[in-house]
């Protein structure tokens, strides 16, 4: 190796090593301290007990995290697994930056001079950074989810394809491909998005002169794009049936076909490959056998799940199990040409610009701050904080890329292509999402961050070259223009984005789940609504073994025959009467609202009519219909599940609902519930207010509320909503304070929510709870400017006009704010000119507000377009006051 060679790769490792560094130093100061929201709770607890986690699963995540968990190098075992995230992505880094670095060697040739190795090494660093401290990559870096690893492993995949492209003439240069497969086997154990890198290897292979290799990859290609292709071109799917049996027929009629045609097909393609190169056709044996090495982590989820975890989804403990986890089956199953055609919504407006540019906005053009009904960020394209020039950069690097070496920039096009916009197209999201999505797609991120790189380049060649005459001053100049747009690029994302990436400090998940588990009393039964008030409750159970007494149980998931065989199987057991036969039958039915009886026993009657309690003999209820389908109504299994329980249960053992549920899930038992706290308990009376003595116990002694007044800790939007559930619970003590006349126990209460939760750092989800608390300390006798109040609220969040209406009506009839009330109403006319409701409301402000002119005018207004006979005897009643007005 001379001398060039050597201090060539000296460079890349220093530099290389500077980049990981950097963006680890990052990534461990911002890391979360425990558990987050999302899947993040079910991935640490099934780490640590190697559980089952949802389809499809993650094994080789799993045994990773198990490992960690087993590690004393933090106590927190949530933060030993978000550590692994962070690790794998100050790799995936450093790993963008030796990607960027052998591109531009590919045209530049061996580094021989200063500045060489200046622009090629600058421009590694530069795309490295930019991926690094990118939206989504950092949100994925500092979290125990499974995107961090799989986007590790599409940045290896990339890098060894590239290596192999280095040696495609040399030697066991087929190890290298071999080992790409492997890769490809072991990412399924993580996220199957890293299949999406194989045309990248494909066409890198390609562009290479290694004759078995190209044949190699193009036969394992074809004989899995062909038999799909067929696929498609037999769906003779008439657009406009309308029966689903018909699509079910063609469905199966297609399936058959792919069996056998991809049987035969495969047949002969190894056939002719082996009369053609039998080197391609022994090679090929090779690929399944590491491949399946690779996949076989899988094996994890098969073993684990005969033995019965505590966390054990889908149970997939049978072979049939096993398939049906694999394949999703419990999330529904969908054809794949039904996904192409049809879409679930508005296929360009939402999912191509809201559910992908927008996203990518994010990352390297700036972020917006409006938020519409869902809270999301309702700009697609902003430049608040990157001003753009990320992508500028990038887009610059694109096209010079394709003029150096069109060749690797159509393969790195093709990448961000199949991970950005082929995700979109194939995974058909209907809207709205419960949740933002960006974190799916920042494969294509990476793949764009790799021309930022690249654009750096075509800068610093374009200065390079106008000056290179003058050596000190070109060298000078490029170190210039470089340290320019680091600090534009790099450092400003960097800057940007870190407070809303740092989650130091924020124990928001770990704490709220800590106490809906410590409202519940001893030996209880609660059911939650979705992943935020579940899987944090796990993680504290299987982990922290905190409130083990407690059966959690989730509400979507209780319409699965394998979960209530668990509830019922598994401890602390539910008492269910069914056996396994009666479970597998379960299925909605068909429903007309009647009345239902859950009865009291005579003991439990006795017990809460001694402490006071006006407890019914029975509680009657009208079970309505909780689905519409077809035009038929029916209950979901879930809702017949809550049903059993309860009857089950005898209201001898507590029963909860998480403040979160829905009223729709609760099978109309609202009036028997009493609000304790982050939970509503099931009593066998109808609930007239709140017990003072378990709000005051729970609120004020047994609930953790780390971090809340700390203005350093970032809270995004939907903690902020989740966290108002704190303040409805003080506000109903306070209430309750009010109306027993006990008024300054309510404004100490009041006062002590507020330093807890301070409103210029955790302001009101909207309008109504500001006003509400602003109305608790007028009625406590403690006055206060409501107005300014209504100004702590989430900014640029849009509310509905429902909302609106009903704050415009609350400020004029209970605040007399008639600047407010009329800015609200004249909004929504606005908005809707043929909203009845809102011109009357506008018309009661301005007679009340004696502005008789603006009331005659907007009643004209009205008439002009409407013949309203009332609207015509308010305007003459509006124009006798206004003379009435003149004369006094």
């Amino acid at each position: 190796m001379d001398s060039n060679a050597v201090l060539n790769k000296r460079l890349k490792m220093i530099i290389g090593a500077i980049v990981f560094l950097i963006s680890f130093i990052v990534y461990t100061d911002s890391v979360a301290p425990t558990t987050s929201f999302w899947d993040c709770g079910e991935f640490i607890a099934c780490s640590r007990i190697l559980g089952v986690m949802h389809p499809p699963g993650a094994p080789l995540y799993l045994l990773i995290g198990r490992v960690l968990t087993m590690l004393p190098f933090v106590n927190d075992v949530g933060l030993r697994v978000n550590l692994f995230s962070v690790f794998v992505s100050a790799a995936t880094v450093l790993l963008t930056f030796l990607i960027i670095v052998q591109l531009i060697q590919r045209w530049r040739g061996e580094f021989k001079s200063f500045e060489d190795r200046f622009i090629a090494f600058a421009s590694g660093a530069f795309g490295a950074l930019a991926l690094a401290f990118s939206d989504s990559f950092w949100f994925n870096a500092v979290e125990a989810e499974v995107y961090a690893f799989s986007i590790f492993l599409t940045a290896l995949v990339v890098w060894l394809a590239l290596k192999w492209g280095e040696q495609s003439e040399t030697a066991g240069n087929m190890l290298i491909i071999f080992f790409i497969f492997y890769v490809f086997g072991l990412a399924t154990g993580v996220h199957l998005l890293n299949i999406l890198v194989y045309p990248f290897v494909l066409l890198i292979a390609f562009f290479h002169h290694n004759q078995s290799v190209r044949r190699l990859l193009l036969l394992i290609f074809v004989q899995a794009a062909l038999p799909i292709l067929c696929y498609v071109l037999f769906f003779q799917f008439n657009p406009d049936t309308t029966y689903y049996t018909e699509i079910l027929t063609h469905q199966a009629k297609a399936s058959a076909f792919l069996k056998w045609f991809g049987l035969i097909w495969l047949i002969i393609t190894m056939v002719y490959m082996y009369r053609k190169d039998r080197q391609v056709f022994a090679a090929w044996w090779v690929i399944p056998v590491v491949a399946l090495v690779g996949y076989s982590t899988y094996l994890l989820i098969y073993i684990r799940a005969t033995l019965a975890p505590p966390i054990n989804e889908n149970d997939p403990s049978t072979w049939a199990g096993m398939i049906d986890y694999l394949a999703r089956k419990q999330y529904g199953t969908e054809d794949m040409m039904l996904t192409f055609i049809y879409r679930k919504t508005d296929f360009w407006n939402y999912q191509i610009q809201l559910m992908f540019t927008r996203y990518f906005g994010w990352q390297f053009i700036g972020q917006g701050t409006t938020l519409d009904y869902y809270d999301r960020i309702m700009e697609i394209i902003s430049f608040r904080g990157l001003y753009g020039l990320p992508f500028l950069i990038g887009l610059w690097g694109a096209v010079h890329h394709f003029f150096k070496d069109w060749k690797r920039a159509l393969a790195v096009g093709v990448l961000f292509f199949l991970t950005g916009y082929a995700i979109i197209i194939y995974l058909n999201q209907p809207d709205p999402q419960p949740r933002e999505r960006d974190y799916s797609y920042v494969g294509s991120f990476f793949a764009f961050a790799i021309w930022i790189g690249i654009g750096l380049a075509g800068v610093l060649e374009w200065v390079a070259e106008a000056i290179q005459k003058k050596k000190t001053l070109q060298r000078a100049t490029l170190v210039a223009v470089s340290l320019v747009l680091l600090v534009a690029v790099p450092v400003n994302m960097y800057a940007f984005n870190y407070h809303s990436h740092d989650r130091s400090g924020n124990y928001v998940a770990s704490d709220y789940s800590y106490n809906i588990l410590q409202t519940c009393e001893p030996n209880a039964i609660i059911f939650t609504n979705g992943d935020n008030d579940t899987f944090p409750l796990w993680y504290l159970q299987e982990v922290e073994k905190v409130r083990t007494d407690v059966r959690v149980v989730n509400l979507s998931l209780l319409n699965t025959n394998w979960y209530i065989k668990q509830l019922r199987d598994q401890e602390p057991r539910i008492p269910l009467d069914l056996s396994d036969s009666k479970i597998d039958q379960l299925q909605p039915v068909v429903w007309e609202s009647k009345e239902m009886q859950l009865n009291v026993p005579d003991d439990v009657y006795q017990e809460l009519a001694a402490a006071g309690h006006p407890v019914e003999k029975a509680v009657k209820f009208q079970l309505k219909p909780t689905f519409n389908s077809g035009g038929a109504q029916g209950l979901r299994v879930q809702d017949m599940m809550i049903l059993r329980i309860l009857q089950n249960v005898q209201w001898r053992r507590p029963v909860y609902f998480a403040v979160t549920v829905s009223n729709e899930n609760k099978i109309t038992l609202n009036p028997y519930m009493r609000m304790d706290g982050l939970a509503f308990k099931v009593v066998p009376y109808k609930v007239k207010d709140v017990d003072p003595d378990i709000l005051v116990e729970n609120l004020l002694s047994k609930y953790r509320y780390r971090g809340l007044n700390d203005p350093d800790v970032y809270l995004n939007i939907n903690i902020i909503k989740l966290l108002q559930n704190y303040r409805s619970a003080f506000m109903e003590l306070a209430r309750y304070y009010i109306d027993n006349d006990q008024k300054e126990k309510a404004a100490e209460l009041i006062d002590h929510m507020m330093e807890l939760m301070p409103e210029d750092h955790i302001p009101y989800s909207d309008e109504r709870g500001a006003l509400f608390v602003s109305d608790l300390y007028q009625r406590s006798g403690r006055e206060t400017d409501a107005v300014e109040r209504a100004t702590k609220v989430i900014p640029g969040r849009y509310m509905s006009r429902q909302d609106r209406s009903w704050l415009a009506s609350y400020y004029l009839q209970v605040l007399n704010e008639y600047d407010r009330a009329e800015e609200l109403y004249r909004e929504l006319i606005m908005e809707n000119p043929e909203d009845a409701q809102a011109y009357s409301g506008l018309v009661s402000l301005y007679r009340w507000s004696k502005q008789y002119d603006k009331g005659i005018a907007l009643l004209e207004d009205w008439l002009s377009r409407h013949p309203d006979p009332n609207a015509e005897v308010q305007l003459t009643e509006m124009k006798r006051l206004a003379v009435q007005d003149t004369l006094q």
